[in-house]
Parts: C-alpha cells; structure tokens; sequence
C-alpha cells in the first residue's frame, strides 16, 4: 500500500494498487476504534492493479520517480477541513473529495491534460506543474470554477490568443525531480534547493479577463476586501450580466448566513453584531480593513459595506437605472433565499429605484409582503406620492404610507398626514387613544366646523 499522512490533523490514508482507500484519524484521546474514518473505492468498476504514488514525503525522497502511468494521492487540509485528492495522470483527471468523520463527499472533478505532474496546494489553491509542457496551472477550489484560473508558463516566449486565465511567465524550469515535499514547498534534486510558494493575490490575477473569477478568487484571501468591494463596483458600472452577478451575489449571502451561524465562535464578532442586528451605520463607522472569514476562508462583505462602498456609489453614477434595478433586486432576493433579513440602507436604496423605474407593483407587492422594514421615511414617501399624479397610476400609495405610520405608532405624524388630505374624522378618531398637540387638536376641531367653547 500507498500511503499520505496529514501531520497537522494525523490523517492517515492507506491507499491499495486497487484503489482502495482507508482513512484513519490518529489524533485520537478515545480508544483504537475511534480511529477507524471510512473506507471507500477510487474506482467503480474493477480494473486491473494500478501503480499509485502517494508523494515523495511517503517514500525515500532520492528513490522517487513521478510516471506517467502512476496516480497519485494525497491528503490536504484546507482550511478547516480535510481533503483527499486522486490525480489520474494517464486519463488525465484531478478528482477531489471532502473527509469526513464517518464518510467521503464528492467535492469538484477537474478535467486536466494527461502527463506528468507535481502537485501542491496553497489554502484553498491547487497547484499541478507540468513537466511536459512546462506550466503551472492554480486552480481555485474554493469558487468551484471547472477551470484554472491560472497559467504559468515556464519559458521566456509566450504565444497568448484567447485567454481564459490570467497568464505569466516565469523562466523557472520545471523537471521530474523537482517535487512537492510538503503543501507549497518543493525541493528540486539537480539544484539541491526548496523553493517556496508564495502568493500575492493582485498581482496573480492583474491580467485576468474574467471580473467574475476575480472577485471569486480575492474573496477567498486575506487583506483583499478593499479589491473585492472596487471590482464588484467596478462590474456594476460595467454592467456585466445580472446571471453572472448571480454568482457573485449567492456567495456573498452563503458567506454572510454562514458567518451568522458561527457568531458565537468568532470574538470579533461582538464588535461587529450591529451589522447583523441591520442598524444604520454611516461610512465612518466601517472600516475597511476590518475582515472577517467564515471556517471555509471565505470573507464575510457585511451589507453596510457592500451599501456604502457598491450601491450608492452605483446609484449616484449615471448608471442604466433599469439594469441596477434588476441588479439589486437580484442582490436582494438571493440574501431572502438564505433567510436573511436585507439591511435597511439596500431596502431603502431597491424601494428609490422602483419607484424611479415606476415598477408599483413590485413595490406595493413588497411592502404588503413585509418586505420592507416598517419606517417613517417609507412610510412618508407613499404618502407623498399621493399627494401627486403618481396616485393615478399607483392608487394604493397613499394608503399604505398611512398604514405604515399606523404600524409604528406615529400618532401625530399620521394624524397631520390626513390632515393635510381632508380626512378630519379619521384624524380625530387618532385622538381618543393618543392624545394630540393642542394645535393640531384645534385645527381639526376647526376644519370639522364644530363649536369650540371659549
């Protein structure tokens, strides 16, 4: 048997020529039988025993040879949790599946050029270097793009035509005896060298074509949530496709539903619980540099920075209204899917825009839905477009700006709002459980043509 050994967690996987793989969890306090993780088969059908090669750290560094016709497998942690990876060489695929205490979950398949490779992972990047065609190509797992997001070529002259990654070059020879001896450090035998992997996220994707692979890749590193809340600005005003935002949108509100789930595991999070709470802050509140990550790696992009750092700056730009609408519309609706309470800012900013695309429908739909938090400046704007040529098209404004005063229990606010529309009876009904100013009192009196006694 093969085997690969995670140190950092003591996870033990014994692999057969067969590929049968038995996991074992050796940092253990309860007897032998805790041990004992599942057992599962690589392969579905039988096939004649096939030679695997775990890694150079499981054999005499000097006696290793990486072939063609070999698999390897490996065991990563990634984050806080445990990765097995089965690289087929020969058929040329790099199958991931997620460790479990009692069980292996399928995590993503990548379809890769069959040769020769070394394999590393760097968090939640994958590196498999080419010894054929001298290339590294990182992919990023945590997104679940079916693609690498990186290339880099190992020679002076590149031929770039239709890029689908970021491209770089990097005069670096790659040779079969240049190996991953542990996550991103390798050891090249013909120079008797490590070499490390390190990464800067900017510079790593400053040529990519794809703003949606960006904005994945950054939200997964740390020190990037300033990039990340620019590009998503960014692909607003470029107006990319509201289906590919969908994308970006869903993570955020994973991300954000999970954070909220392991509040209490997170110190910071005290001092960050009024943004859960959906209080209004102003800009000066947020600091930017302030990150918090989920257990997967991911950065939580709170809804007030996502607001006042996104949004707003969108809105006030000369952007396509209509295609914004859309846009956080489909911003809100994904936080809703997560049974997430939307913030107040983006509530406030989604009831603007429809009322500027016209859309009444919508809006009277959300506000008889509850959507919207009951507030006095909602409620005063329906009131206000009932006062205007809006309440042909939009008769139910009115109405449901007054019965939103009703809910918050201003009294005198609503009882002036109807008195200003005529309706004096309905004001004065107000008065008998909530007594009004004297001023007001008289006025209404007055415009009912009751006699006052001096």
């Amino acid at each position: 048997m093969e085997y690969s050994f995670e140190e950092k967690g003591g996870v033990l996987a014994l692999v057969s020529p067969s590929g049968k793989v038995s996991i074992y969890f050796l940092y253990q306090p309860k007897g032998s039988k805790a041990y004992h993780g599942p057992s599962f088969d690589l392969f579905s059908e039988k096939i004649p025993l096939q030679p695997f090669a775990s890694n150079p750290g499981g054999h005499n560094l000097l006696k290793f040879a990486a072939r063609l016709d070999f698999n390897q497998a490996n065991v990563f942690k990634i984050y806080e949790s445990y990765y097995f990876i089965h690289l087929d060489n020969l058929n040329g695929t790099l199958l991931m599946l997620k460790i479990l205490k009692d069980k292996i979950q399928t995590f993503t398949q990548f379809n890769i050029v069959a040769g020769i490779y070394g394999i590393g992972v760097s968090e939640n990047l994958i590196f498999l270097q080419s010894h054929r065609t001298q290339e590294t190509f990182i992919y990023d797992i945590q997104s679940h793009l079916c693609d690498y997001l990186v290339k880099v070529n190992h020679f002076e002259d590149v031929c770039i035509s239709k890029r689908t990654s970021a491209e770089i070059s990097l005069i670096s020879e790659l040779n079969i005896e240049n190996y991953f001896v542990s996550d991103s450090v390798t050891f090249d035998l013909k120079s008797c060298s490590f070499k490390t992997v390190k990464i800067n996220p900017t510079q790593l994707i400053d040529n990519h074509p794809d703003d949606l692979k960006i904005i994945l890749f950054l939200l997964s590193r740390d020190n990037c949530k300033s990039k990340v809340l620019e590009k998503l600005k960014v692909s607003l005003l470029q107006l990319t496709p509201v289906k590919k935002l969908e994308v970006i949108f869903s993570t955020l509100a994973s991300a954000y539903s999970i954070a909220k789930k392991e509040q209490k595991e997170y110190k910071r999070m005290r001092n960050l619980s009024e943004n859960f709470q959906h209080l209004e802050l102003t800009i000066t509140d947020i600091d930017p540099n302030d990150e918090l990550k989920t257990g997967t790696g991911v950065t939580v992009l709170m809804q007030s920075d996502i607001y006042f750092f996104v949004f707003d700056p969108v809105y006030k730009s000369s952007i396509d209204i209509k295609y914004f609408g859309e846009a956080l519309f489909s911003f809100v609706h994904l936080f809703i899917q997560q049974s997430l309470r939307v913030h107040f800012s983006i509530q406030y900013l989604l009831f603007k825009v429809l009322i500027k695309l016209e859309d009444y429908i919508r809006v009277q739909k959300l506000v008889e839905n509850g959507f919207f938090t009951d507030s006095q400046d909602i409620a005063l704007f329906l009131t206000s477009l009932g006062k205007t040529e809006v309440l042909k098209k939009f008769p139910q404004c009115y109405l449901l700006g007054v019965d939103m005063l009703a809910r918050l229990h201003l009294d005198e606010v609503l009882a002036q709002e109807l008195l200003d529309q005529e309706f004096y009876f309905e004001s004065l009904e107000i008065h008998k459980n909530s007594p009004l100013p004297s001023h007001l009192l008289k006025l209404l009196v007055k415009n009912c043509d009751f006699q006052i006694d001096q």
